[in-house]
């Protein structure tokens, strides 16, 4: 026969060791009974009591009080002067078991108490906050209440883990966005270098998307009539002006497919609409950049009609000192010529310090970034060629200026399609001429070896004989006229035959093997290596486009954080405290869109004149309108029925009709996403 099993009370005063103090003993008797005429009187009995420590683990009434679940035993202790900071032996205080044991009731009355501030962000023997606890019991109105009492958001254990980290490996969705409101990042990692990010996709493959599914708020559950309330405030974790460091920390990772969900898609559209505006000013200080540039090298090295000095095509072979251009004149520059270099050297300026700014903001790897090579080596060529026409004159003009000119006007295309390449609408077809190059680029490289044999066999065989012809004759030429064989038609004339000739049989077997091999099977290969990837670009079109908005947010937000453009800033910056993005489902279906409303401060700190207040609502407007593909709102009603149906099973505890409703619902999902990229 088994023995009976002990229940709670009886387990509690075998934990207990046997006190020296018989009243305290006492105290705790009373609470393990729940009584609380007996906890009063051996309260009145005692003195200082209340606080004392006994049992093996060393705890006070009021831990066991908290962790029977005894509410009015609670209050009572609370009352007489318990306090929320006393610590057992694993240093645990009341408020550690309230939130472990999940009394939301008990949590909120140690909370309220005075003595509460001190204990909110205790730490146990393992560095656990109460906060931490309560992520990771996954109760999202215990962890409310913890934050609006003060609890640190950021606080780490001894193992480097903040909350965010155990609400991510609980796969508590509701907490993970509770937290992130208050500033938890996704981004931040343990002391093993894993984010809470890596934890949430380890333990759920598509968490992130229900994570984001979470912000998604309906004022009426189930109806797909009532309107939709986008909460950008947990996207946006820098309270500064980089507000899209989150969505670019998802392409870096990998996980660039998240930015086609609805709440993504949104942030950012509703981020570009103001963007773009800046970000055509900078594209137009480019363009006059380049401008200014190409008119100062044209007027120095052509429109000056200077010629060399006196110096032959001998000369320049056997001299070690550069040659020397000059004009025949001694007047100065021209004032128009003489303003143009001030505002290039201006440009330049503004140039250096924002990428000084970009320094500031990224760090020591920003140094690494082919931008920051790309700019520096354009700015000290144009500086280069600046100082020059300033230390000679207009009259000496050095021969290697040629060649920097020539490399600065090939920096300044290769800058423009970079600048191009994160325009939205754009910036797909300077994509697709980057990836083609790339590919054509390396497999060239690895099929130059065949063309190089074949250049040297063509060398060889045309060679024979002795001949006048300046292109056979020469090997670096030979190979040029490889290429354009490659690419174009083989023109068989004369000279080719009499070259030919020059040595019979071999030299045809060696020409038609070229034609076959290189003109025809070589070049053909690259062509269809090329539209391949255009197709797969197509394919991945839509990602690709929100990607290149999501860089040209972070490169406008990191050129706008600077002191000198604070007011630029502030019109990027999205105030989600301010601001309510709302998707009214029951307007226009054929072409749906978002509604931003920006409440006004009704204490403004400044008064501007009348045409700058005109021009200020005309850019920053209270309320406008952003339309969307009628795909994107499906999306986000069925992201929302999903979402909904999924916590109904878990209050009912139909565990596998959830998987099933929600493995159906996302089916659905993603069809509508393949249509969209479509």
């Amino acid at each position: 026969m088994s023995s009976p099993r002990p229940n709670r009370c009886s387990s509690l005063k075998r934990e207990r060791r046997m006190s020296v103090n018989v009243q305290l003993d006492q105290v705790f008797w009373a609470v393990e009974k729940q009584s609380l005429p007996l906890l009063r009187e051996h309260l009145r009995i005692g003195e200082n009591l209340i606080n004392g420590h006994g049992g093996s683990f060393y705890i006070t009434p009021l831990h066991t009080a908290v962790q029977l679940g005894w509410v009015d035993g609670v209050q009572e202790l609370l009352q007489q002067g318990a306090s929320v900071s006393s610590r057992n032996q694993f240093d645990q205080t009341p408020l550690h078991y309230a939130v472990v044991a999940r009394h939301e009731e008990i949590t909120a009355m140690l909370l309220d108490h005075r003595s509460s501030a001190g204990a909110i962000n205790l730490h146990d023997m393992r560095g656990t906050s109460p906060l931490h606890e309560g992520a990771a019991s996954s109760n999202v109105t215990i962890v409310n209440l913890l934050l609006e009492s003060g609890a640190m958001v950021n606080t780490r254990d001894k193992q480097g883990e903040s909350p965010m980290h155990k609400a991510a490996k609980a796969g508590a969705f509701s907490v993970m966005v509770a937290l992130m409101q208050r500033g938890a990042d996704l981004r931040k990692k343990d002391y093993r270098g894993v984010s809470a990010l890596r934890w949430l996709m380890l333990t759920n493959p598509d968490g992130l998307q229900r994570l984001l599914d979470h912000l998604l708020t309906t004022s009426v559950a189930g109806n797909r009539r009532s309107p939709v309330t986008f909460d950008f405030s947990a996207l946006i974790n820098d309270p500064g002006t980089q507000q899209c460091q989150l969505l670019s920390y998802f392409v870096e990772t990998g996980n660039r497919e998240i930015l086609s969900h609805p709440m993504c898609h949104v942030f950012l559209l509703v981020k570009w609409k103001r963007a773009r505006i800046v970000f055509l000013g900078y594209l137009l200080y480019f363009v006059v950049y380049a401008l200014l540039t190409g008119l100062f090298v044209f007027n120095r090295l052509l429109w000056n009609n200077c010629n060399p000095n006196n110096q032959t095509e001998q000369q320049h072979q056997h001299t070690t000192s550069a040659p020397d251009f000059s004009c025949n004149r001694d007047e100065a520059d021209p004032l128009p010529y003489l303003w143009m270099k001030v505002c290039l050297c201006v440009q330049i300026l503004i140039i250096l310090l924002s990428q000084l700014n970009r320094i500031r903001i990224q760090g020591i790897a920003y140094i690494k970034a082919p931008s920051f090579i790309h700019n520096i080596v354009l700015v000290l060529c144009v500086l280069s060629l600046l100082v020059s026409s300033w230390h000679h004159g207009p009259a000496n003009i050095a021969y290697w200026e040629h060649h920097v000119a020539t490399i600065v006007f090939l920096l300044l295309q290769l800058q423009f399609l970079l600048i191009l390449r994160k325009y939205p609408s754009h910036g797909l077809y300077v994509a697709m001429f980057i990836r083609v190059a790339e590919d054509f680029l390396r497999i060239f490289l690895i099929y130059c070896t065949l063309l190089v044999c074949f250049t040297l066999t063509l060398y060889l065989a045309f060679n024979v004989e002795n001949h006048h012809d300046p292109v056979y004759k020469d090997v670096q030429l030979l190979f040029l006229k490889s290429l354009t064989m490659m690419v174009g038609s083989v023109d068989v004339n004369d000279n080719m035959v009499n070259l030919l000739n020059s040595l019979p049989y071999t030299g045809y077997l060696i020409f038609l093997l070229f034609i076959l091999l290189i003109s025809i099977v070589l070049a053909n290969l690259l062509i269809a290596l090329a539209v391949s990837d255009i197709r797969e670009l197509r394919s991945s079109a839509h990602l690709m486009r929100l990607a290149s908005m999501v860089d040209a947010i972070i490169s406008i937000e990191q050129l706008c954080d600077f002191p000198l453009l604070k007011h630029l800033a502030d019109y990027c910056q999205l105030d989600t405290r301010a601001c309510q993005v709302r998707l009214w489902p029951q307007h226009d279906t054929r072409r749906p869109s978002v509604v931003v409303t920006v409440r006004e401060d009704p204490v403004s700190p400044h008064k501007w004149p009348g045409c700058i207040a005109w021009l200020k609502d005309r850019l920053h407007r209270r309320r406008y309108e952003i339309h969307i593909p009628a795909s994107l709102q499906e999306e986000v009603l069925n992201r929302i029925s999903a979402r909904d149906y999924t916590m109904d099973s878990d209050l009912k505890g139909n565990e596998q009709d959830t998987k099933t409703i929600y493995s159906d619902i996302m089916k659905r999902l993603r069809a509508i996403e393949i249509a969209m990229t479509r």
